[in-house]
This record gives structure tokens, C-alpha cells and sequence, in this order.
């Protein structure tokens, strides 16, 4: 239990990190947005910290990695909904991601 507590604790702040390709343009946006990569980083964890409670997606990521591994591979685990509302919100505001 304590460790449970524990882990919880340290994770309560982490957002999933998206590789952006920050050479410039993406999408239909006719100008860089390569220059506004930090306060749209940062605006986006922010949405994702109010919207998803971060443990617990990732506690149930990591479940369904456990069901993906024992049905080798027949039921797949997708990715924690942190990561895609930090893509989609990235995308969103001109920037490319990579993964």
C-alpha cells in the first residue's frame, strides 16, 4: 500500500512527453510555428493535467500492457489518453509531432 502510495505521488505531475519536429511549418499553416513550441508545450500539459487525472491513466496503461503481453499481442493496449490529448492539442496548434 505504501508503495502504492508512493508511485501515485511521483507520478501525479508527469505528462507524457511528444517529440515535436520543430523545423516549421505542419499541416496547413502557411508560417512557422517552431517559435512558440515552449508556451504551447506548456499550455498543453496544462489541458491534459485538468482534463485526465494522470495516474490513474497511466496505472490503467499499464494494465493493459499486462493483458497485451499475456494475450501476446491478440489485445492491444493503444496508448494512455495523457498522450493523445497532448498530441492532438499540439497538432492542433500548428506543431508536427513525431510519435
Amino acid at each position: 500500500m505504501i508503495v502504492v502510495g508512493i508511485l501515485l505521488t511521483l507520478l501525479q505531475g508527469c505528462v507524457p512527453n511528444v517529440v515535436i519536429d520543430s523545423k516549421g511549418r505542419s499541416g496547413t499553416f502557411p508560417n512557422s510555428k517552431a517559435e512558440d513550441i515552449t508556451d504551447d508545450k506548456q499550455h498543453c500539459e496544462t489541458l491534459v493535467k485538468k482534463n485526465v487525472n494522470v495516474p490513474v491513466d497511466w496505472i490503467q496503461y499499464g494494465i493493459k500492457k499486462y493483458f497485451e503481453i499475456g494475450s501476446l499481442g491478440l489485445i492491444k493496449a493503444g496508448e494512455p489518453k495523457s498522450m493523445t490529448y497532448n498530441r492532438n492539442c499540439l497538432k492542433g496548434r500548428g506543431h508536427a509531432t513525431i510519435n
